[in-house]
Order: structure tokens, then C-alpha cells, then sequence
């Protein structure tokens, strides 16, 4: 809903509704609306519940790691050796943020 004043300002030559209604369009602001925003914010209001903000903000970023694991699965893009190499630093960051996290709560 919040993109298409956007829509009609940004792209006047188009026709409006005919383009938003057509089936493909209406199935991905669906997808958009009901799976990337209603149900991954559920998820993760539900798992910072569960495991606390500071562990489940610590998981976001493992988006990256996804991104490339996907676009490989479903764009066959290329995994380059830079892919790697940030993936890597990403987990080694996350193992330390969480020893340093749990160095800390034993010594309490």
C-alpha cells in the first residue's frame, strides 16, 4: 500500500491499475506483504521473546551469508572467492561476539 503513491508519482506514462492488477505484479505485493513483512516480523518479535534482543539482533547477520547461499540455488550466480572471504569474517565475528558474550556471564 505505502509504494503505490510512489508508483503514481514516479511513473505517469503507465497505466495505473491495469499494471497493478495483473496477476504476477498482485502475487509478488502479496508475497511482499503477507511473507516479507507480516510473517518475518511475527518471527522475529517471536525469537527476540525467546532468545533476547542482543543474541537475535547478533543473527541478522547471517542475511548476507543467505543472500549468496540463495542467489547461487536460484540465480546460479557465481560464488567468488570475495564471497567467501565475507562469510567467513561474518562467522568469525558472530563465534566471537558470542565466546565474549558467554566469557562474560561465567564470570558473574
Amino acid at each position: 500500500i505505502t509504494t503505490i503513491p510512489y508508483y503514481l508519482i514516479a511513473r505517469p506514462e503507465l497505466p495505473k491499475w491495469e499494471l497493478l492488477l495483473q496477476p504476477a505484479v498482485a502475487g509478488n505485493m502479496l508475497f511482499l506483504a503477507l511473507i516479507a513483512s507480516l510473517l518475518c516480523f511475527y518471527v522475529w518479535a517471536y525469537v527476540i521473546e525467546r532468545l533476547g534482543s542482543v543474541v537475535t539482533t547478533n543473527y541478522v547477520y547471517v542475511n548476507p551469508i543467505a543472500t549468496i547461499v540463495f542467489a547461487r540455488i536460484i540465480l546460479s550466480e557465481r560464488i567468488t572467492a570475495w564471497f567467501v572471504l565475507g562469510s567467513v569474517l561474518i562467522l568469525a565475528g558472530m563465534y566471537l561476539s558470542n565466546r565474549h558474550r558467554r566469557m562474560a556471564q561465567a564470570t558473574k
